[in-house]
């Protein structure tokens, strides 16, 4: 099921009008696709509520995880801390929408990527601050980071060979797994894209998607076979 971009904006609205109902809340942010007008109409929406006061995160963010299922109609949802301060609870809707609200706090705010869209802001600071620290983020050290990746191959290939021989058919799969993994991290930083959550790993040469397929396990039986 999918749902129209009225359907979708319509959802936004109503959300954003509650959130500007509770004045512990500075502003909200719309991030991801959502900060550009949804990459389809299957995109979730993703917003960063960020609290005035970093003592009142905790209790804004247990409030609201309360008071979404009175908005809409929620079929299942779960939560996740990141760090003080730092929460998600995302909603999985009748419609098929996903709703993901992470809560911080004002002075907690940075921006991880380079796509925002400000929905509102009560402190006159959201855009500020998200320009600063986008600005001002270290560069990425790209090749620490494929050395790294790089050298962690044979530590995975050599428990391959073993939980083969040891006959643990199911972790041998597991290592395999990861090195097919750190081997598209290695292909995206060659070719500067972002595989996190394996966002960008189609825009990869079809010539070694193909490759790539030809790794993976369809049975487990007695040994590993494709």
């Amino acid at each position: 099921m999918t749902l129209s971009p009225h359907d979708r904006q319509t959802t936004l609205d109503r959300l954003l009008a509650a959130l500007q109902t509770d004045n512990r809340i500075a502003g909200a942010l719309l991030v991801g696709s959502a900060a550009t007008g949804f990459n389809d109409d299957l995109s979730d929406i993703d917003l960063s509520v960020v609290v005035a006061q970093e003592a009142q995160v905790t209790a804004v963010f247990h409030d609201w995880q309360q008071r979404i299922p009175t908005l809409f109609p929620v079929i299942h949802s779960f939560e996740a801390t990141y760090g003080p301060n730092n929460f998600l609870v995302a909603f999985w809707l009748e419609t098929f929408l996903e709703l993901d609200l992470g809560f911080l706090c004002l002075a907690n705010l940075v921006a991880k990527r380079d796509r925002w869209q400000v929905a509102f802001d009560r402190s006159g600071r959201i855009e500020s601050l998200m320009r600063a620290s986008w600005a001002g983020r270290p560069a990425p050290d790209v090749q620490a980071l494929y050395l790294a990746t790089l050298d962690s191959l044979w530590h995975y290939a050599g428990h391959v060979a073993i939980s083969v021989q040891r006959r643990h058919f199911w972790r041998a799969l597991h290592y395999l797994d990861e090195i097919r993994d750190r081997t598209i991290t290695l292909a995206g930083l060659r070719r500067q894209l972002d595989t996190r959550h394996f966002r960008q790993v189609d825009r990869l040469p079809p010539e070694l998607l193909a490759r790539l397929e030809q790794t993976l396990i369809s049975q487990v039986t007695a040994g590993l076979t494709r």
